[in-house]
């Protein structure tokens, strides 16, 4: 009994040294920018940097998801159970894949917007 509590708290602490370092980053900078509006040209090229970066991450998410629904297409094409699950995934697939599409173009003309701003003032 004490064996199986020791190791469950080695492998409680592990995960809690390792979580921290897969976290994003804190956004409370970039955020409280935001809130308090951006006035000057480094602050709007700050602006555009965030949201190029959150652009990027939207591409990254819509790669991810074009990728899972070509693997639930070949993988479950067939019904299960009187469910076709392929079809219901790929649906779900494109769903996602055209939000992370919009994110990104939103994020971009912002990104945009604001470096615009910088080079303006």
């Amino acid at each position: 009994m004490k064996k199986k509590l020791l190791v469950q708290l080695v492998l409680v602490s592990m995960v809690a040294a390792v979580g921290p370092a897969f976290s994003e980053p804190a956004e409370e900078p970039i955020v409280k920018l935001i809130t308090q509006m951006a006035d000057t040209p480094a602050d709007h090229k700050a602006l555009s940097a965030y949201y190029t970066a959150k652009a990027e991450q939207a591409l990254e998410e819509l790669e991810l998801h074009r990728s899972m629904k070509k693997t639930y297409g070949k993988r479950h094409a067939a019904a299960s159970k009187g469910v076709d699950y392929g079809a219901s995934m790929g649906r779900h697939c494109d769903s996602l894949i055209d939000s992370f599409q919009r994110a990104a173009k939103d994020y971009q003309a912002l990104a945009e917007l604001h470096m615009q701003q910088a080079m303006g003032h």
